[in-house]
């Protein structure tokens, strides 16, 4: 191949380098969305994430109270609450904070602050569901029943899909973070992750609203909660169902209470204190070998992990 034709493919390829450049940033201008490590990001998410790590939001605070969710320790959870506290002044969004600083004062058993805390976050942020189950958390292991009732109510009303576009910026920015977590992530799974996050948190505060409720001798309220609840979970539907058949047999409506029972245990098989409660009630009604039989498979089971009379335990917060 002679000089002028080598030159010539040079050239060519010189060329065809400047177009691919220029490609590449006419589509990034026109889609706003750009490759990094094969992630697809938005650019306004990564402007909100760039602005919460400018005050060390997001690491190692909320780490290390992740950590602390499972095995709380006073010393460290008073100097995250803290540094929650002398960040609000310079944080993006001050409600965060407040949040989390009440979530840290829950963990300590210091309700009065958490209750403070949270009433703070609700009044910048008054849609938003993880600020209104921990703050029915605070009353409900307060013994508060009615403040419990209230915030739990308002949790059930938010719609997991309509939420999401009712959240502040603020809102979006923190659940972003799963962007950064997850391979080959597009908007839609984004939005599909926050609405299973936010659905979790929805039965959570509707099988905690039926506890409340059966504290609170609500019978007529429980027994609408449980006819609604049919998009529950498994798990949640036999909670609601339990709480609402205790009520029952507590009223010596021992035939609706067996009836209750046994929808409970059709949602949550084999469980001891659902089947327990079933057996008494059978007993109640004169079926007793019915009965016998139910106690001598009690007897066999082990105790439940989570005990429908400690609702509290096991329930934390989502913290990416």
């Amino acid at each position: 191949m002679n000089d002028g034709a080598k030159r010539g493919r040079v050239i060519l390829y010189f060329f065809m380098l400047v177009l691919c450049f220029y490609a590449f940033f006419f589509v990034l201008y026109t889609t706003n969305n750009f490759i990094w490590r094969g992630v697809f990001l938005d650019l306004h998410e990564i402007k909100d994430k760039a602005r919460l790590r400018s005050v060390q939001f997001e690491m190692p605070s909320l780490a290390l109270l992740k950590k602390l969710q499972g095995n709380p320790d006073h010393r460290q959870l008073q100097k995250l609450a803290g540094y929650f506290g002398r960040i609000r002044e310079y944080a993006v969004y001050p409600q965060d904070a407040y949040g989390w600083q009440g979530w840290c004062y829950y963990l300590m058993g210091e309700n009065q602050k958490a209750r403070q805390a949270y009433q703070q976050a609700l009044a910048l942020e008054p849609e938003y569901l993880w600020f209104y189950l921990p703050a029915g958390l605070i009353e409900l292991k307060s013994n508060r029943y009615p403040q419990a009732n209230y915030y739990f109510r308002r949790a059930v009303k938010i719609h997991p899909y309509a939420n999401f576009s009712k959240m502040s910026d603020y809102a979006r920015a923190r659940y972003s973070i799963i962007l950064w977590r997850l391979p080959l992530i597009g908007h839609q799974e984004f939005l599909l992750i926050l609405s299973h996050k936010l659905k979790d948190g929805r039965q959570t505060a509707y099988r905690l609203l039926a506890f409340t409720l059966y504290k609170m001798r609500q019978y007529g309220a429980l027994r609408v909660l449980a006819k609604r609840g049919r998009w529950l979970t498994a798990k949640n539907k036999s909670a609601v169902l339990f709480y609402t058949g205790l009520s029952a047999f507590e009223r010596g409506k021992f035939s609706l209470a067996r009836k209750i029972f046994t929808q409970a245990l059709a949602a949550h098989p084999r469980n001891p204190e659902i089947m327990r409660y079933l057996g008494e009630s059978l007993k109640q009604t004169g079926e007793n070998a019915a009965a016998d039989r139910m106690a001598a498979a009690v007897e066999k089971l082990a105790p439940p992990k989570h005990s429908y009379f400690i609702p509290l335990k096991g329930v934390t917060l989502p913290i990416f």
